[in-house]
């Protein structure tokens, strides 16, 4: 539930209209019709029946035909369809909290359900339960708003499974309990749908969600039971949903280290072949460069190859044979065909120790996702998901030594055992310093639902939440040092794991990494302080030409790009993460940047808190506004094209340190911040001279570049 500013409420009735409306503070702010008409427009079995009032005094409607999706008489419907009719059953006041009873119709079939009402400060929370154990409905429908002016959609960086609506200078949240939910799947409104057409509604867009309920194997879904929760508010942190979860025991440890994801083969790592831009030692460089202290994920070393023969990993393969010297890419080494594994983990075990001379920690990546063909013998099929119709859930479509070995997704309870075998076996073995989980803390756990009857809680998405964060638990009692899990929906995960890769998505897939605002507020105020993060998303996914068409940046970054990521992890005080991949070679100059400048800063805020973050819509760092104002007065804010683009953000913590990060793509920015000889980090024009600095300096006035501009001030270093 989103946390608004604490009020008092009060719920009153209004027979002649027959409306309830809900108070906040002694103000009107929604309202609930609960007319006993037939159809969805004249009665109270909708959530057309709720409306809402807007800052500026407008009553809009937040979701105007929203509510069941059922199948009745053999039929999908809708609520608006034509041959549907509603019965109230009952309605009552008691206990704060209003409850109306309905049916709803079709011929001769029927569905019972149930609404409940109250308000929490400036929230309505609706609790909506189908009765009679029936399996009729197949999930709910958030339609579209009506009567909303000035109508647009946020997309919140990390917050991947909703929108926000901005109409009439307010902002709207209407979303499920994903803690509490009965659902299977929940996936924000596809960008296809958010138009409505003028012949419609000029008024009109959507927003919100969908939530299904599908089938188990036995034809039968569970019983549609959801909390939902509307809030309409002024400031668009008060419509945030609030993230319950602890706090990661070892995030202070994580956020301490620069991380490498070496996806190379690991006998690369300090023997590389003359081929490709891998001819040089990277670890040996960057530590005669001073990068002292540095965490380094090994992707490359399973039995079979990367994503391949999973769950059976080791031992080791020994990368004899398998690179073809006649390639000039190297482009065989992801999928070795051949399995030597003469070493016994050997030497996998002599080239961590090199790591270990270095001074560097390690981790093996691992996956307990996915199960390929050819590792058959080392998992039951029994534990492979199947969908609705009892047919075995696909994985990676593209994995394993050939890239077309087949590999199925297995049930999350299963997949616990097949962790806990593993891992044990690489603690024995191996023994890496920390943990990194592939997959599991990313994927929308709608992907990972088992619709076979026959498992517990099948064909529920809180059965996949509930496992995957108890996988980082299990890992913490193999390893000593902190768990990481992959991002992109970690937002579900943050609190569980220690450390999170942190790739920039939103609930518009077309609006992901450099094209994303310095929209860094739910970020900072609602996940930072639960677990630590890392980087904003491998470099060649964040600079990507077209994630939607699979299409990752395939060439080594400038370094103005380099720059412009730096820039990124730091306004969202994350930690350095960089990809040494195949698609994007990372260079030592970048990787000596992050040391000195992005990880420093973010483990100096690991315990602040922010108590002021503003946006800059010129060139002056006195003129600002909070991401509210900021929204309202630049509706194009999304788009990094347009000159309205969300780009320049300052943040006070409350330990001191001041953040500035310059990303708007033509603009520059004047800062003048801190004192002489304290600690700064700067990428600016001094004096005229363009610098890139990090310690004491005398300087306090700046003029941050485009792009990637920024300036941090540490008081206390």
């Amino acid at each position: 539930m989103p946390t608004t500013t604490p009020g008092t409420n009060s719920i009153t009735y209004n027979s002649s209209e027959q409306k309830f409306y809900f108070y906040y503070n002694g103000i009107q702010i929604y309202s609930y019709f609960v007319g006993n008409g037939s159809t969805w427009d004249n009665c109270g079995a909708t959530f057309n029946a709720i409306k809402a009032k807007a800052i500026n005094g407008n009553w809009f409607w937040p979701s105007y035909v929203g509510g069941l999706k059922v199948i009745l008489d053999n039929q999908h419907k809708f609520p608006w369809e034509s041959g549907v009719q509603f019965e109230r059953l009952n309605y009552y006041f008691t206990n704060e909290t209003v409850t109306s009873e309905w049916r709803m119709k079709l011929n001769n079939d029927f569905i019972d359900y149930e609404l409940k009402f109250k308000i929490v400060n400036r929230t309505l929370v609706l609790n909506i339960e189908v009765k009679n154990n029936s399996t009729k409905a197949t999930g709910l429908h958030f339609d579209r708003s009506e009567n909303s002016n000035k109508k647009s959609i946020v997309h919140i960086p990390y917050l991947n499974l909703l929108n926000v609506l901005c109409s009439d200078n307010s902002f709207t949240s209407f979303f499920v309990d994903w803690e509490q939910t009965n659902c299977s799947s929940i996936y924000p409104v596809d960008p296809s749908e958010y138009t409505v057409p003028d012949d419609v509604s000029k008024k009109s867009i959507r927003y919100s969600q969908h939530i299904n309920y599908y089938p188990k194997t036995n034809g039968l879904t569970n019983q549609l039971k959801e909390t939902l929760y509307l809030t309409v508010a002024a400031s668009l942190d008060e419509v945030l949903p609030n993230i319950v979860a602890p706090y990661a025991p070892r995030r202070e440890q994580a956020i301490s280290k620069t991380i490498v994801s070496y996806g190379p083969p690991y006998t690369w790592m300090f023997s590389p072949p003359k081929c490709s831009q891998y001819n040089y030692d990277y670890f040996q460089e960057i530590k005669n460069r001073g990068v002292n202290d540095l965490g380094v994920i090994i992707k490359n070393y399973q039995k079979y190859g990367y994503d391949s023969g999973y769950p059976e990993i080791l031992p080791a393969n020994d990368w004899d044979k398998n690179n073809d010297p006649r390639s000039p890419e190297c482009s065989n080494y992801l999928h070795p065909c051949k399995n030597t594994n003469n070493s016994k983990n050997q030497l996998l075990i002599d080239e961590t120790d090199l790591l270990h001379n270095l001074g560097y920690t390690f981790a093996l990546h691992e996956n307990y996702v996915e199960v390929y063909e050819n590792g058959s013998n080392s998992y039951s099929k029994d534990d492979i998901s199947v969908n609705s119709e009892g047919r075995p859930v696909r994985g990676w479509a593209e994995g394993g030594c050939t890239k077309q070995d087949t590999s199925y997704k297995i049930n999350t309870d299963k997949a616990k055992n097949y962790l806990a075998t593993w891992s044990e076996k690489i603690r024995k073995s191996i023994n890496p310093d920390f943990g990194y989980l592939d997959v599991s803390s990313g994927i929308n756990p709608s992907e990972l639902v088992d619709y076979d009857v026959s498992e517990i809680d099948a064909g529920k998405f809180k059965r996949v939440l509930t496992n995957v964060r108890s996988f980082a638990d299990s890992l913490r009692t193999k390893y000593p040092g902190p768990i990481q899990g992959e991002g992109q929906n970690h937002f579900l995960y943050t609190g569980y794991f220690d450390d999170l890769e942190a790739p920039l998505f939103t609930g518009n897939y077309f609006i992901y990494g450099y094209k994303a605002p310095m929209l860094v507020d739910f970020d900072l105020r609602k996940l930072h302080s639960k677990s630590a993060f890392h980087g904003v998303g491998y470099q060649y996914l964040f600079f990507a030409p077209d994630l939607v068409k699979n299409q990752l940046l395939k060439r080594a970054l400038t370094w103005d790009e380099i720059l412009t990521n730096t820039a990124t992890e730091i306004a969202f005080a994350h930690a350095g993460i960089l990809a040494k991949a195949y698609v994007a070679e990372l260079t030592i100059d970048q990787t000596v940047l992050e040391y000195n400048h992005t990880t420093p800063i973010a483990a100096a805020l690991i315990n602040a808190t922010p108590i002021s973050i503003q946006y800059g819509y010129d060139t002056s760092s006195t003129n600002l506004q909070t991401a509210s104002e900021y929204i309202i007065a630049h509706p194009n804010y999304a788009d990094i094209t347009n000159p309205e683009f969300m780009g320049k953000v300052k943040v006070i913590y409350d330990n001191g340190i001041i953040v500035y990060v310059n990303r708007h793509p033509d603009q520059t920015w004047n800062v003048t911040v801190g004192s002489p000889d304290k600690w700064f980090s700067y990428h600016a024009f001094v004096n005229g001279q363009e610098q890139l600095y990090a310690g004491q300096s005398n300087n306090t006035s700046f003029v941050l570049p485009a792009k990637n501009g920024w300036v941090v001030y540490i008081p206390e270093f």
